[in-house]
């Protein structure tokens, strides 16, 4: 299971999801200070979340368990496929969502919202290594059928 490549790109998408939980996506400044907006609920009681915020907490956790389940499923490849398209198409959601959705409503203390471009880098790496995923379990049903016709 783990002498796949494809494994460790799904490991790799699993650190990803972690890692956008702990590194911010934008900075939110105000009259007296700056705030941190990252990819879990905010516990500010100044600022409050919009719903494309909760949106993209929420994919951001279905690709983590996704990613992770795949993993699992290496004895049906059909499904793994399937199931990494749907992963692939939640990370490209997601990060649009990071490049163009405002996580924080916008009131006449902020004075600007700053968008950390280390996140959007991370939300593109992942969707290369998702498609990455899918290539390399393609290739493992083509060897697989290529060694079936042998026999």
């Amino acid at each position: 299971m783990i002498q796949r490549k494809q494994t460790l790109f799904l490991l790799e998408l699993v650190f990803l999801s972690i890692s956008l939980m702990f590194v911010p996506s934008a900075d939110v400044i105000r009259k007296d200070l700056s705030t941190h907006i990252y990819l879990i609920p905010i516990v500010n009681p100044e600022l409050s979340s919009t719903l494309g915020h909760y949106a993209a907490i929420a994919l951001n956790f279905a690709a983590l368990l996704l990613s992770f389940a795949v993993i699992f499923l290496y004895k049906s490849r059909a499904l793994q496929v399937r199931l990494s398209y749907l992963i692939l198409f939640i990370w490209l959601t997601l990060a649009a969502m990071i490049v163009f959705c405002p996580f924080v409503e916008k009131d006449a203390a902020i004075e600007g919202i700053i968008r950390n471009h280390f996140t959007t880098a991370l939300a593109i790496l992942a969707v290369i290594a998702a498609w990455l995923t899918i290539r390399f379990i393609k290739k493992d049903i083509a060897l697989l059928k290529s060694a079936d016709r042998i026999r």
